[in-house]
């Protein structure tokens, strides 16, 4: 099971990832940054970061594994 164990930021390309992902645009801006992730990580693996612009840095759970990840600047 995928779980986003922490989140801290924001996403500044997060309207055409919610296109891209069939993400509800209309939701909180946590928590559809928090299902970009998330579905992101599902399509793409650890390759999501790849996707991401803005600020951000997170941890995801993935059964025995934890994928961390922080924007590239």
């Amino acid at each position: 099971m995928i779980e986003l164990k922490e989140y801290k930021g924001h996403i500044r390309n997060w309207d055409n990832l919610c296109s891209e992902l069939n993400i509800e645009k209309d939701q909180e801006a946590k928590n559809r940054e928090r299902e970009i992730i998330i579905k992101g990580y599902e399509r793409w693996g650890v390759e999501v970061v790849n996707h991401l612009i803005g600020m951000f840095s997170f941890a995801i759970e993935d059964g025995d594994k934890i994928y961390c990840a922080r924007d590239h600047i």
